[in-house]
Order: C-alpha cells, then structure tokens, then sequence
C-alpha cells in the first residue's frame, strides 16, 4: 500500500483510541481555541459585515453562527465563522507552513446536527468537549 493510500485509509476510518493521546489533546485544544477565537472575532467589522451580507440573502436556517442569533446553511455558516476565527489573528499556526488551518477546518465541521451523518455523530459523542458546546 502506497503512503498516499495509507494516509486516505487512516483519515477514513478515525479512531480516537488509536491516536497518540497527546495528539488528541492538541486537537481538542485547538478546537476550542479556535471556537474561542471566533466568538471573540464575532463583534469585529469584517465579521458583523460577512453575516450581515450572507443573513440579507435568506439562506436556510441550519446551521450555528457563533456569536450571533440567527443560524444559516452550511456553506454560509462556515463562511462567516471563518471570517470570526481568523478577524483577530490569534487564530492557531503551524510552525512548518505557518497556515491558518484551524480557521479553515473548524467552522467548515461545525455544522448542525440536523445535517449530520453517523460519523458526525459517533465523532461528537466521543468529543469530551460535545457536552460543553453544542451546535444550534
């Protein structure tokens, strides 16, 4: 099996268990932080200006928008939690590419339970934060 295939099949088939604990704990804390971070990025311009655009629109009400009262389909919601997570630049980098990917893969997983498959569930139910924070 090729690494490509190898790296596929293990992002295909997650296993908290089978992780590096410390792994684990990186990621619940980016988690959060970038959660954090976009709820404090909800009150700047550029994030009021994005939701206020998008909710004039009309989309479906489905999915969580941080900081704001009002829900929208998934694409738009991840749209202006993005613009939240990274409005105030303390949104997390990687030392090896210095990229933003936390506010680039949060807010696009942040969807509504309504628009959840299996995996989404067994995922959040295994989360030891889902009992903290729980999408609308």
């Amino acid at each position: 099996m090729s690494a490509t295939e190898q790296i596929a099949q293990f992002a295909l088939s997650p296993k908290l268990s089978a992780l590096p604990s410390g792994l684990v704990k990186q990621a619940k804390g980016r988690i959060l932080d970038t959660i954090g971070v976009t709820l404090a990025g909800s009150i700047e311009d550029c994030t009021r200006i994005a939701a206020d655009v998008v909710y004039s629109r009309g989309s479906e009400s489905a999915c969580t928008v941080l900081g704001f009262p009002f829900a929208l389909c998934a694409t738009e919601a991840a749209f202006v939690n993005g613009v939240g997570a990274h409005a105030l630049e303390y949104d997390d980098i990687t030392s090896t590419a210095v990229t933003h990917t936390s506010a680039c893969i949060v807010p696009a997983c942040c969807r509504s339970p309504r628009s959840w498959d299996d995996q989404d569930r067994r995922f959040w139910r295994r989360s030891w934060w889902a009992s903290r924070w729980q999408p609308v």
